[in-house]
């Protein structure tokens, strides 16, 4: 699945090149890197990322960790945009895995990914277990990590064929 990920603080030009890649390269997917472009996710131009997003009817992919991408920030920032979808990267990963976990309950409209989080199989089996399958999504962190690795985490598990199917497919 194509996604775009842009530096929204070049203004105009950013967000053409977010259109260009919905409308003619056929991205699904608007990936945000708060840590990496000091997006305030309850500020202005994370509301205008997600207008967007809305707009063009692509899924939000969000980096979640401490600080500037702490999962309350997501959440806080999905609660206003309920009708699009968030994707919660890295499950908080890891000392906010809870937080994520309490963010995906509150909020329907974001799911969790097992980017990073899947070589800690018991972030996966806690977010499956409270959450459910059909709320975690597989995301392998490639090129960073081995796709193959990440999908074997997994299925070490043993979380049952539904539920693995669910979550990888």
């Amino acid at each position: 699945i194509l996604c775009c990920q842009v530096n929204p603080n070049d203004g105009e030009s950013a967000f053409a090149e977010i259109h260009l890649a919905a409308t003619e390269w056929g991205m699904r997917v608007l990936k945000i890197m708060p840590a990496i472009y000091g997006i305030q996710l309850t500020g202005p131009l994370a509301n205008r990322l997600m207008a967007t997003a809305r707009e063009l009817g692509l899924v939000v992919n969000i980096h979640s960790g401490g600080g500037i991408s702490h999962p309350l920030a997501i959440g806080a920032l999905a609660r206003r945009f309920p009708d699009v979808t968030v994707l919660m990267d890295h499950m908080g990963y890891r000392e906010w895995t809870s937080d994520a976990i309490e963010v995906a309950r509150d909020n329907p409209n974001v799911f969790l990914g097992t980017t990073i989080a899947a070589v800690e199989p018991v972030t996966v089996e806690r977010a499956v277990r409270e959450l459910g399958p059909e709320r975690v999504v597989y995301g392998s962190n490639w090129p960073n990590l081995y796709s193959d690795l990440a999908v074997e985490a997994i299925r070490r598990q043993r979380l049952g064929s539904e539920a693995e199917q669910l979550i990888l497919g």
